[in-house]
């Protein structure tokens, strides 16, 4: 194309990448890398540290359960032991009343 007397001076197209920005993009891919990395860690240790505390409360549980089982059976008992005071009670009580 033909340039007139007042046109400014021909434009210059660089298409080279500088190599502050492929510096940048290679470190911002780093950092970003490196903070992936680092949150996977510390999610697979908090991961961890619950794990051990969900297994110390299922045997806290398990021992509860135990605990509530042993006082189930001995209430039991002692409610059978009182209902056989109360007969013999009772039976005391009956020839007492007869003897009078």
């Amino acid at each position: 194309m033909n340039q007139r007397a007042g046109d400014p001076a021909v434009v210059r197209i660089d298409r080279t990448i500088p190599l502050w920005g492929i510096l940048l993009l290679v470190g911002s891919i780093c950092g970003q890398a490196i903070l992936l990395w680092q949150g996977q860690r510390e999610q697979a240790q908090e991961q961890k540290s619950f794990g051990q505390k969900v297994e110390a409360l299922t045997a806290t549980v398990k021992t509860m359960d135990d605990q509530s089982r042993l006082k189930d059976t001995k209430d039991v008992l002692r409610d059978e032991r009182i209902a056989d005071h109360e007969k013999r009670l009772t039976r005391i009580e009956t020839k007492l009343e007869a003897s009078r």
